[in-house]
């Protein structure tokens, strides 16, 4: 609980690396957070219900939907031509997190392939 309490702290302070961004999303805290302790009230109820083996055979069956899901979401997405039209048909936080990450992502995609790109042509420029 301490070293949680202290890496929270720590990490309040500190900014994203490339971007004008802290580094906790306090939008997908809030999301996060509920759900995370629902889950944890749930699980530990079933562990005490269930055998192992029935909880083994939901977690499978959990994992196979989950990737359908993921699947189906994909295709979803990519139907959508523009992430601004795509934000009428999902409206939330998660949905508005998850673009806000991927907006991240890609700018840092491009940050580290021009980085990249720069340290082979200081690599050409030595070995010459």
């Amino acid at each position: 609980m301490g070293a949680a309490v202290s890496t929270v702290y720590h990490n309040l302070r500190l900014r994203h690396p490339t971007l004008d961004l802290p580094v906790i999303d306090y939008d997908l805290v809030l999301l996060i957070q509920p759900m995370l302790m629902l889950g944890i009230s749930i699980g530990v109820t079933f562990n005490m219900i269930f055998p192992d083996w029935v909880i083994t055979v939901t977690l499978i069956i959990l994992c196979i939907g989950n990737v359908s899901c993921i699947e189906v979401l994909i295709t979803i997405i990519s139907s959508f031509t523009n992430t601004l039209d795509c934000l009428w048909w999902f409206s939330g936080t998660s949905v508005k997190a998850f673009f806000k990450g991927l907006d991240t992502w890609k700018i840092e995609t491009i940050l580290k392939e021009v980085v990249c790109v720069l340290f082979l042509l200081l690599v050409m420029i030595w070995s010459i």
